[in-house]
């Protein structure tokens, strides 16, 4: 599956955020959730992956700035940045918990498939950041 594609299928646009931030760092996405104001240096250009809410506890440092699809995601959270909420990846100022909504019916039939994982996982592959500079 294309991932210009796939996008499509993510009505919420923070959810689409979140997906696209996936795509282009390839961190996983229960630490994406979680990532806060105070990960991100806007002078630096670079998200910060904190040891705390790392899989494997090890920190990572991304760099955004020379990478278009990463910045264009975190400037568009920049301007979704609440002052009573932490994260990043919010909705309605509430960190996000799911990508799918949970009305019953679960994803779209395209959305629960390894087509998605593999869609998410080479691109992640193909977008991961060389050593920092």
């Amino acid at each position: 599956m294309d991932f210009a594609r796939l996008l499509t299928k993510f009505h919420d646009l923070d959810v689409r955020d979140l997906v696209e931030f996936q795509y282009a760092s390839g961190w996983r996405v229960g630490s994406i959730m979680r990532l806060e104001k105070k990960d991100i240096d806007w002078q630096h250009e670079t998200v910060k992956l904190r040891d705390a809410i790392s899989k494997n506890k090890q920190p990572a440092l991304l760099s955004f700035k020379k990478f278009p699809a990463r910045r264009a995601v975190l400037l568009h959270r920049k301007e979704k940045l609440r002052l009573n909420c932490p994260f990043i990846f919010h909705r309605n100022g509430r960190r996000i918990k799911e990508i799918f909504e949970t009305s019953g019916r679960g994803p779209p039939e395209t959305l629960n498939s390894p087509g998605l994982r593999t869609t998410l996982y080479v691109g992640a592959a193909q977008s991961v950041c060389p050593a920092q500079e």
